[in-house]
């Protein structure tokens, strides 16, 4: 499908509430799965964020948690698959866990402590 352009001419000023974020199920859901399983999952436990590293593509990967505000909250380098036990301290709130490596990347929608 093609995305049409969206354009408004604006005077200077504060908008405040005027941009909202869609976070669709399907772009945000299990992970991204490949032949040999998944990538990345992850769960949350509640002040810990399990998350399970189906492969490394290269020397690491990286998981980073961003608030809704696309600011990142936490973040580990990991150099194995297997699975981890993240201490991440969160307010309550939905994050998104993402998860790259090489050129593969997951991401994950987490409700903590809603």
């Amino acid at each position: 499908a093609r995305s049409e352009a969206y354009k408004v001419s604006l005077a200077a000023g504060d908008y405040n509430n005027r941009f909202a974020l869609g976070i669709l199920k399907s772009t945000t859901g299990a992970g991204v799965v490949y032949d040999d399983g998944p990538l990345f999952s992850a769960y949350n436990s509640g002040q810990q964020v399990r998350a399970t590293v189906g492969a490394i593509d290269g020397k690491e990967g990286i998981i980073t948690i961003f608030d809704l505000g696309g600011r990142p909250v936490f973040g580990r380098k990991v150099f194995e698959a297997g699975l981890y036990n993240l201490d991440v301290n969160l307010k309550q709130g939905v994050y998104l866990v993402n998860y790259s490596t090489g050129t593969r990347k997951a991401t994950i929608k987490l409700a903590i402590g809603l």
